[in-house]
């Protein structure tokens, strides 16, 4: 008797990768690197700065800082993964990226600085 392969719908696979996705938004919002940024946008607005800027390391999830990058606009902050060019003396110039998040503070006569 031969096996008949059965050959999974577009709708199917459509529905696993929407799962699949909205799991890992909600495992990276949960978990460990998105409480370590919250942390320290507080730690930066409590300095007064209305900026905060992560070096993105070769080992950095580029993929999980994009979910956070996503959350954060989605109440109003800044945040994009941003290419900054730099000078080394043994390079020269390159790029190096960096997680940037940025937010509206007021100062005391009512200006706004972004």
């Amino acid at each position: 008797m031969e096996k008949k392969v059965e050959i999974p719908s577009l709708e199917y696979l459509k529905g696993l990768t929407e799962e699949g996705v909205k799991n890992f938004e909600q495992t990276v919002l949960e978990g460990p690197l998105f409480k370590e940024i919250i942390r320290k946008i507080e730690d930066v607005a409590l300095d007064g700065l209305a900026i905060y800027e992560k070096k993105i390391e070769s080992d950095d999830d580029v993929r999980a800082l994009k979910v956070i990058c996503t959350a954060l606009k989605e109440n109003d902050f800044y945040c994009e993964i941003e290419n900054k060019e730099k000078t080394g003396l043994l390079m020269g110039k390159y790029y190096q990226k960096y997680f940037v998040v940025k937010w509206e503070t007021k100062k005391s006569n009512g200006d706004e600085k972004k």
